[in-house]
């Protein structure tokens, strides 16, 4: 998308009324990539969560 955006900001005299403005359509852009990276994030958190659950019950299991 931001490519898209790019080029058509690039070559404007080509793309003269676009169904969005550019400022609009890297608005949409940032807000998605700022998206995916939080969701990147959470999945990274459960992932660990996960394993330190797996390693706690683990050792719990040693122990008793």
């Amino acid at each position: 998308a931001q490519a898209i955006h790019d080029l058509m900001t690039t070559n404007a005299a080509t793309f003269t009324t676009p169904p969005v403005t550019m400022a609009a359509l890297q608005t949409l852009i940032t807000t998605y990539d700022a998206k995916l990276v939080a969701r990147a994030s959470r999945a990274r958190k459960a992932r660990s969560s996960s394993t330190m659950r797996s390693v706690l019950s683990w050792g719990i299991g040693q122990v008793c």
